[in-house]
C-alpha cells in the first residue's frame, strides 16, 4: 500500500519596488562620508592647525552629508521610491558640507553663506519623501 502525498505551494510575493540605482548611490555617498571623517579626525587637525572653528566645521559637514546620504538610500527603499527626493537630497548635502568642506580647506569664511542653500534643498528632499509616501 503505497501512500502517496502531493503538495503544492503557490506563493504570491509582493515586493515593495524598490531603485537599487538610488540605494547605490546612498551607499557611496556613505563610504564618501566615512572617508571624509576619517581624514577629518586624522589629517586636517594639523592642516588647519588645530581650530576649533574649523574642526567643528567639518564635523557638522561629515554629519549632514551622512544623515542626508542615508536618505538617499531610504528614497530607494521607501514604498514609493523617489528620484526626486534623493536628487534633493544630493544637491543639498553637496551645497551643504561641500561649502563646508571648502571653507575648512581654504579658510575663506564668507563660503559660509552658500551653506543654507543646501540646508534647504536637503530638508526639500526629506519633505518630497515623507509626501510621497
Amino acid at each position: 500500500h503505497t501512500l502517496s502525498h502531493t503538495h503544492t505551494h503557490t506563493h504570491t510575493h509582493t515586493h515593495a519596488p524598490m531603485d537599487s540605482a538610488l540605494m547605490k548611490q546612498g551607499a557611496y555617498s556613505v563610504a564618501l562620508t566615512i572617508a571624509l571623517g576619517a581624514f577629518g579626525s586624522h589629517a586636517l587637525k594639523g592642516y588647519v592647525k588645530g581650530d576649533a572653528y574649523l574642526l567643528d566645521t567639518w564635523g557638522k559637514a561629515v554629519l549632514y552629508q551622512f544623515i542626508s546620504s542615508f536618505g538617499i538610500i531610504f528614497s530607494g527603499l521607501a514604498p514609493t521610491p523617489s528620484p526626486l527626493a534623493a536628487k534633493l537630497l544630493l544637491a543639498g548635502q553637496t551645497i551643504f558640507s561641500g561649502s563646508l568642506y571648502l571653507l575648512v580647506l581654504s579658510n575663506k569664511r564668507w563660503l559660509g553663506a552658500i551653506t543654507p542653500i543646501g540646508g534647504l534643498l536637503m530638508i526639500a528632499g526629506w519633505s518630497v519623501l515623507g509626501f510621497q509616501q
